[in-house]
């Protein structure tokens, strides 16, 4: 792989600077898919351009935050989780109105259908009563290759010394959606 004069050897690359690389590549073909850069990728498209200044507004003739054709959205919230903290936060959404949302699987009866086996049986998605998190949930590597259980999903009460805890998740009358 090749940007510009700079060839990138991945043979022998760290995650950490396949992750600075892939970077700053990434914001390179944002910013040319944006229009941020001119046409040669030399220079920005808004040079020449006067800057304005901090605590200034796109269009002063038009309140803070109004929607425009410019800018066509209210909020830009960026969310990273792994699956298993959305799950916990966010796998009601679909419940709640947002069906796009890639939570739990429902019954009928709109409960979450997931579930991990323990060693006294399974144990189901079930709602947490606060946000207090238990002792026994972890993150360590051992408890998430676990957990993973080879891209099975099914070992997050065994990664967590058996703690059902780890199939508990917030819903709306903890954590509001609304």
């Amino acid at each position: 792989m090749a940007f510009g004069a700079h060839a990138v050897v991945m043979e022998h690359m760290s995650r950490r600077d396949f992750m600075r690389y892939g970077t700053v590549l990434g914001a390179a073909g944002a910013a040319a898919a944006g229009g941020l850069l001119a046409p040669d990728l030399t220079m920005p498209a808004f040079a020449g351009t006067s800057k304005r200044k901090p605590g200034s507004l796109p269009d002063p003739t038009r309140p803070a935050g109004a929607v425009s054709d410019e800018l066509p959205f209210d909020h830009i919230v960026v969310v990273m989780m792994e699956n298993h903290s959305f799950d916990n936060y966010l796998g009601m959404l679909p419940v709640a109105g947002t069906a796009a949302a890639d939570g739990f699987t429902f019954n009928k009866r709109k409960l979450p259908t997931n579930s991990n086996p323990s060693a006294d049986g399974t144990v189901t998605a079930f709602p947490l009563t606060s946000t207090a998190q238990g002792p026994d949930v972890t993150q360590t590597w051992n408890a998430t290759h676990r957990q993973i259980d080879g891209g099975k999903m099914d070992g997050f009460v065994y990664g967590n010394s058996g703690a059902p805890q780890a199939m508990g998740y917030y819903g709306p009358e903890v954590i509001p959606f609304a």
